[in-house]
């Protein structure tokens, strides 16, 4: 149970929920004393009990996260507790060209700007000294929004 009291606690969860978490641990898992795995727990969990955790843990993402308005609540309940944070810095490369998005992005805070090497179609070793490629954005990503969904749902 210290799962349950360590999650409630680091997220504030409301005294109530956190009450109905515990009590449905003890009605189900009487005799069991494994319940480590969150994951595990999150959904044995009744689904209004599952909507009301995701609600007060991700309510924020839902409402940053076009993807997820207008949603129906079963589809956030099962999709968001899923989601895993990748924090990325300025210059990381999320993927190079070429490549195929394996998982989509949500971008919640900040700005991803998506380059395109275009050397193979023009030669600008004339027009600017540098490496031997040359690189133009294509795509701005902001907050709010989402990519790699086209090449993580149809893999080509």
């Amino acid at each position: 149970m210290n799962v349950i009291k360590e999650f409630s606690d680091r997220i504030n969860l409301p005294e109530e929920i956190s009450v109905r978490m515990k009590l449905h641990f003890e009605n189900q898992y009487k005799t069991q004393n494994n319940l480590s795995d969150w994951d595990t727990m999150f959904f044995q969990f009744p689904p209004k009990l599952r909507a009301d955790i995701v609600k007060v843990t991700h309510g924020t993402i839902i409402s940053t996260i076009k993807f997820f308005h207008d949603r129906k609540q079963d589809f956030l309940t099962r999709l968001i507790p899923k989601l895993k944070l990748n924090s990325l810095f300025e210059k990381d490369i999320v993927y190079s060209q070429g490549d195929q998005a394996e998982e989509i992005h949500f971008l919640f805070h900040g700005e991803i700007i998506l380059y395109k090497d275009v050397s193979d179609f023009i030669d600008m070793k004339d027009v600017v000294k540098m490496e031997n490629t040359f690189n133009i954005p294509f795509a701005s990503y902001l907050t709010g929004s989402y990519f790699g969904d086209n090449d993580a749902l149809i893999k080509k």
